[in-house]
This record gives C-alpha cells, sequence and structure tokens, in this order.
C-alpha cells in the first residue's frame, strides 16, 4: 500500500494566472515524485470540462517513474471555444488514485485598453511583488489601462525634512507595469515614523 508521502502528483499552467488568448493552446506540466524503493507506472488521464460541466476533452497516457525520482511530462490541452474551463489531472496505478484539479480560461484578446478604467493593487501594502505576471495578463484581459498603486511614505522619506525617493525595488516593479502596457498611477501614503506616525 502507498500514501501520499509515496507517491505526489503536481502539475503548472503554462500561462501566468491560467489565462489564455484565442488562438492559443493550452498546456499542462504534470509531474510525478516516486519516494519509493520501486518503480511506478500508472496512467495519467485529462479530463476538461466547461464550468457547466460539459466534458469537452478527455486523454490518457501511460507514465513511468524509477524509483525516488520525479518525473515531468507536457500536455497540450487542444481546446479552441472561449470561456471557463476545469481540468482535472488524474494518476491510477498500483498505488491507487491521485487527482487535482485547475481551473484555466481562454479569451478574446481586447482590440484596445480602455482610457478610462484602471484597478488598485496595493502592492506594496500587501507585498505582493511575486505576483507581477499575475496582474500583468489580468489587466491586459480585462482591457484595462490603468494601474494604482501605493508608495509608502515612510520609505520614500526614511528622515523628517529628507529627500523623497522611490525604493530600488518599487521603481523595478513600475517599470514593469509599464513595459507590460500599462499606465501607473502612484499614490504617497499612509504615515510616517518621523512626522510623528499617522495613517
Amino acid at each position: 500500500n502507498f500514501s501520499d508521502k509515496d507517491v505526489s502528483l503536481n502539475f503548472t499552467n503554462s500561462k501566468a494566472a491560467n489565462l489564455y488568448y484565442e488562438g492559443e493552446t493550452p498546456s499542462l506540466r504534470v509531474t510525478l515524485s516516486n519516494n519509493n524503493n520501486v518503480t511506478l507506472s500508472g496512467v495519467c488521464t485529462y479530463t476538461v470540462k466547461t464550468l457547466a460541466g460539459i466534458e469537452v476533452l478527455s486523454l490518457s497516457r501511460d507514465i513511468s517513474v524509477s524509483e525516488y525520482m520525479d518525473k515531468s511530462v507536457t500536455q497540450k490541452l487542444n481546446i479552441t471555444d472561449i470561456g471557463g474551463f476545469t481540468v482535472d489531472v488524474t494518476l491510477s496505478g498500483d498505488f491507487g488514485n491521485i487527482k487535482k484539479s485547475l481551473t484555466f480560461a481562454i479569451l478574446k484578446k481586447s482590440e484596445a485598453r480602455n482610457e478610462k478604467i484602471g484597478t488598485m493593487l496595493h502592492f506594496d501594502l500587501y507585498e505582493k511583488e511575486d505576483k507581477l505576471n499575475e496582474t500583468h495578463a489580468l489587466t491586459e484581459a480585462a482591457g484595462f489601462a490603468w494601474v494604482r498603486d501605493d508608495l509608502r511614505w515612510e520609505r520614500c522619506q526614511t528622515t523628517k525634512g529628507g529627500p523623497v525617493t522611490i525604493p530600488a525595488y518599487r521603481d523595478a516593479e513600475i517599470n514593469a507595469h509599464i513595459a507590460a502596457g500599462n499606465k501607473v498611477l502612484l499614490i504617497l501614503a499612509y504615515g510616517n515614523p518621523a512626522y510623528g506616525g499617522g495613517f
């Protein structure tokens, strides 16, 4: 008998935020980890359904992993319809069944971003810099032209009466927004201990 410690299944999507545009082919990279002293063999099944639960694709492939090894395979999902989908990945073998799911969408790409609409990020406040690529994919898909974010005053002016500067890590983030096609509105915000705190 095998447990979750003996064999595990993980997969990643090839696109940030699991968003694809019309004409792009979704794909998954599946990794099977074998923590046993025997070779594991099984069948990996991919089942894709619409968010309404209608099955639109099902395919399987054999997979074998040597003892104490990982094996990764990439599978393209030939879905062309616009909409949201769920893919269930099931690995079946002597070790039992392991199932994981992921949701993705295929969108029509906006012909132009709406110059009147943007979104608030709060990247600095909640330290979400690792979400840059995902955020850019979402703003583009939504057709937003602007992103607004905070500059924490205490990090931009560290001494009373001193210069106000944008920290290097924020500068790099702002440049990434611009490179992704976003216009950026920055708000100097929140308190500063150098001026007695505040909010």
